[in-house]
């Protein structure tokens, strides 16, 4: 009988049911959607950091990797307008910055 009754339910609400799961599949692909594009805005923030490090330890004359952009053998302030200069659109667009001690950190 339990069965009938919900077979008789989903005949009356047929309409419904199909809308319903239509924005259910609709959220769902929005959500993967933007899964992706926050994985792919991680993974360039990530390689713009690397090309910013990059681009400092050869402006700098620096041979050894670190987490942060050394500046003990230029002015922070010639590093921090480099870095700008050359790197301040696509950091603005992935919502990075350079911090007081010359970090690149994520707004």
């Amino acid at each position: 009988m339990k069965k009938l009754r919900e077979a008789f339910d989903r005949l009356w609400n047929y309409r419904k049911y199909k809308r319903f799961k239509g924005y259910e599949t609709a959220i769902q692909k929005a959500l993967l959607k933007k899964d992706i594009a926050q994985r792919d805005r991680e993974v360039e923030q990530i390689v713009l950091k690397s090309m910013i490090l990059k681009h400092m330890a050869k402006f700098l004359n620096i041979k050894a990797q670190s987490r942060f952009i050394p500046p003990c053998i230029k002015n922070e302030e010639v590093c921090r307008k480099e870095v700008l200069a050359k790197f301040g659109d696509r950091m603005e667009q992935l919502g990075l910055y350079l911090s007081n001690d010359m970090k690149i950190c994520i707004r």
